[in-house]
């Protein structure tokens, strides 16, 4: 058993420590020893592999994927949570992919104005991104995540034997935030994935517990130092500016639509005079090695237009990140004009 501990004890909403354990799903649920039992929200299409859970607590399987995050499904969870007599002082447990655990969340943060949570990420995307942070949220139309709150776990259980059952696609769609960490702020661990990939790409355990692992710790990093996204946060948001209008126009997983982003916006900085061409070159490589794709076959007016929808846009400015060189990365304001350059770079 492995943890890795992230302290937000200067939040002044909700000071606590976050607990990130790589275990067995029961072994770490029996060392917490949770005073009370919480109701686990759970992915359908996985509740069989949960069944063990009922030991532990309520069970409620809900609709995996994007289709749980509207207000209309969330208010379901929050119905769920009355009909089975849950208060002030529950514990609100996601178990799933990334918008399960999204979706929950956001939940947890708002009932009652916020009741406990705890994470049981079931895909490697999760495990390595949406799972870590605090960050939740759900769509409003086809705009991504523009409802949300920050709300940190308690815990975060990270079980290796859901990572088994996965796709391909599914799992390579993880290995993209994964590269993006080592982007954006770890040299040696990009390396690291250059030079261990077909393990990772076998699902070996120990070098898939080691990438884990520290891809969790490169964003508990980012996170602990910026919690609410003032400022270094935002290079987390490495590629996904184009890559959330991807994924949303083409109806692709989460991974390979920022994978796209993140090759379009080195591009950029190549273009821009701040990425070496050997550097472009090694991430256009490893996109490869992984299997993930790297642009754009057609163009498609909605992509700008989803950009433009973005979070990240401030007036007539949006933040982009930008690499330097792998292993470090800036966040610069353009104006909105940018987006249709960006697109640019994104095609084939």
């Amino acid at each position: 058993m492995h943890e890795i501990k992230l302290d937000f004890s200067t939040n002044k909403l909700q000071q606590r420590t976050s607990r990130v354990i790589f275990s067995d799903m029961l072994d770490a649920l029996n060392q917490l020893k949770l005073e009370i039992k919480p109701i686990f929200f759970i992915d359908q299409s996985i509740a069989s592999m949960c069944s063990n859970l009922k030991a532990h607590g309520q069970i409620v399987p809900i609709p995996g994927g994007e289709s749980i995050k509207t207000l209309t499904n969330i208010s379901m969870l929050y119905q769920k949570l009355i009909a089975h007599d849950y208060g002030r002082d529950a514990l609100v447990v996601g178990v799933g992919g990334g918008a399960v655990l999204d979706a929950v969340g956001f939940v947890a943060a708002t009932f009652q104005r916020g009741v406990r949570l705890g994470f049981i990420p079931t895909t490697l995307l999760a495990q390595v991104d949406a799972s870590v942070g605090g960050k939740n949220g759900v769509n409003l139309g086809v705009a991504k995540n523009q409802i949300g709150t920050i709300w940190q776990p308690e815990f975060v259980i990270c079980d290796q034997k859901f990572l088994n059952s996965l796709s391909n696609i599914e799992y390579v769609s993880g290995c993209a935030e994964m590269i993006k960490a080592g982007l954006i702020a770890d040299q040696d661990y990009f390396n690291q994935l250059e030079s261990s990939a077909a393990k990772v790409l076998a699902r070996d355990y120990e070098t898939l517990a080691l990438m884990i692992s520290r891809a969790v710790a490169i964003k508990a990093k980012v996170v602990q130092a910026d919690e609410t996204e003032e400022s270094s946060r935002m290079l987390l948001n490495f590629g996904h500016t184009l890559g959330h209008a991807i994924e949303k126009v083409d109806c692709i997983p989460h991974g390979h639509a920022i994978s796209i982003g993140m090759m379009a916006a080195a591009k950029l900085a190549k273009s821009k005079g701040c990425l070496s061409e050997s550097d472009l070159e090694r991430v256009k490589n490893i996109l490869d090695i992984y299997r993930l794709p790297s642009d754009l076959k057609v163009l498609k007016k909605e992509y700008a237009e989803l950009m433009l929808a973005d979070k990240k846009r401030r007036g007539d400015k949006i933040n982009l990140i930008l690499l330097d060189e792998i292993g470090k990365a800036r966040v610069e304001k353009f104006p909105i004009a940018i987006a249709e350059e960006l697109i640019q770079c994104a095609l084939a």
